[in-house]
Parts: structure tokens; sequence; C-alpha cells
């Protein structure tokens, strides 16, 4: 790509375009999944409103360069950042705002969880979202977006109401399940944001329960049995229980026999803590956990 071209989109975005060798570049092409270290864009438009999006992808359009989106650059796909291609950065798209009185709330298309999980707690609502501060709600709802409370309140994009979409040809465009559906559709878990530029999404939030969390670790000879009596409960248990259950053998150097397998079930219920106690009672039974954490928060 010729000097003048890039001065031409350094203009039109004044002090927010990095090229190789920028700081802010290393920045922010840095994936959190490693799989994706050795992926190189040609440069990264760190929008600050709706007008840098929409001359970047006109400017993109016009020089034949493909467009990636990064928010909070978690696509474990690597959606985030594209060899070769020109990097919207959106991170500055981070608002949040909340209407109590209807439980609505509408997020920047760049808003991560450290901006939307403070506001949640201040007003006592959710909706299904991202389980680590840096995620960024537009990869995670445009890629559907699991929770923890996903048994109960389904997927992050099934609370979604609408966006407000840049498309490839410049057009801001609001979507929901009326107006521009098939936008809206695609929205809702197609993945990558295959459609445009998501610059604002609007979800429906709901009242926060007492929630019911648990921690347990088992190191114990039969971690088969433990992980099918772990599953057993998961198959039986409401939708309102949810649990992350793994093994593994940390602590054990290269070259040495691993140590004694640690099962582990971390998660929560939407009830009481008597009520989580009963199911986990198959587990808690077959044997005594090695660390036991339950409560109510």
């Amino acid at each position: 790509m010729s000097g003048p071209a890039w001065a031409q989109l350094a203009g039109e975005l004044p002090g927010r375009l990095s090229l190789p060798g920028d700081e802010r570049y290393a920045r922010r092409t840095t994936m959190f999944n490693k799989r994706w270290r050795d992926l190189r864009p040609c440069a990264v438009a760190s929008v600050a409103g709706i007008d840098d999006v929409r001359r970047a992808i006109r400017w993109a359009g016009d020089h034949d360069i493909a467009v990636s989106i990064r928010g909070g650059g978690h696509s474990y796909a690597g959606y985030s950042v594209v060899d070769d291609a020109l990097v919207l950065d959106v991170s500055a798209l981070n608002s949040v705002e909340t209407d109590p009185s209807t439980g609505r709330m509408t997020v920047g298309g760049g808003a991560p969880m450290s901006s939307i999980l403070p506001q949640m707690r201040r007003h006592g609502l959710a909706f299904p979202a991202g389980n680590h501060q840096d995620v960024g709600i537009g990869g995670l709802t445009t890629g559907g977006g699991v929770a923890a409370v996903s048994r109960a309140y389904g997927l992050t994009c099934d609370s979604l109401l609408s966006t407000v979409i840049v498309t490839p040809d410049g057009r801001t465009r609001y979507c929901d399940a009326v107006e521009n559906p098939d936008l809206f559709w695609a929205s809702r878990g197609g993945g990558g944001g295959n459609f445009g530029v998501n610059v604002s999404f609007t979800f429906q939030a709901r009242p926060v329960p007492d929630v019911s969390v648990f921690a347990l670790t088992w190191r114990t000879a039969d971690p088969v049995g433990m992980l099918d009596v772990l599953q057993r409960i998961v198959r039986d248990a409401p939708d309102e229980f949810s649990t992350r259950i793994g093994v593994d053998t940390s602590g054990s150097r290269p070259g040495e026999p691993a140590n004694e397998p640690a099962v582990s079930a971390v998660g929560l219920h939407l009830g009481s803590e008597g009520a989580l106690l009963e199911l986990l009672d198959p587990a808690l039974t077959a044997a005594a956990p090695d660390r036991r954490t339950i409560t109510t928060v």
C-alpha cells in the first residue's frame, strides 16, 4: 500500500491510525488466544465513533483491503485480527446506559465486561454475559455468547432486543425483529460480525435473584467415577443449575509421573443454598472434597 493512501486514512482518523512498529499497533493486535500471535494485519484504525467507522470502511473498500473488527480480542477463531487486513479497533465505543424501569441496557459495540458488570451490580440486573473482564460484548453477542446462566436464560444473543450496524456500504442501520429483521437475525450468533460493524446493542436484562455458588475439588484415585457422578448431576438438574467440570494433573514436572488427578466443579444455582446442597449431594456423598466453598451471594 502506498504512503499517500495511508496518509489519506491517517488524515481522516487523526491520531488513531497505527502501523506496524507502533506501540499501539502491538497492543491492539495481541490476541487473548496466543494461537494467533503470528497474525500481521496491515494497520489498526482505532475508531472514536460511528463517523470513524464509516470512513475506515469506505477507505478499505476503495483500496480493496479486508476489514476485521476487534473489541476485546478474545475471539477463539481469530476473527479479531486477520492477516493483511485493516483492524477496526472499536474499544472506544464502550458506553453503557441502563434504564432500571424497563431493565434495558444499551451498550457500545466495543464495551468490555468491565464496563457492563458494574452497571448490572448497581441496578440488580443481568443478562448472560462474558466471564472475563476483558471480553468484548460485540464478539460475544455476534458469536452467540455462552454464560454461566445460559441453561436458564439462554445465550447472550437471546437477550438482544436491537442493534445498530454500519454495513459495508457505509450506511447506519437500526435492526430489530421488525426493522431490518434479516440483519438482526444474522447478528444473533452469526459469528465474527460478518455483515457490518455493530456499533451498539440493546439487551433485555432481568432482576437478579440470590445465587448460590460453589467451588469443589477432589483428589481421588477414581477420577472417572467422580466425573460420572458430576455429569449425572448436570443431566438431571434443573436449568437453574450450571457447572463447569474439569480434571487436571497440575503440579507434575515434565518427565515425572503425573500427580493424582484432581476433579473440579465450579458453578452456581439460581436458588437457595439448601437446594444447591441437595443437587450436589451425590457428589458430596461419593467422596469428601479436598476443597469446598459453597455460599450465597
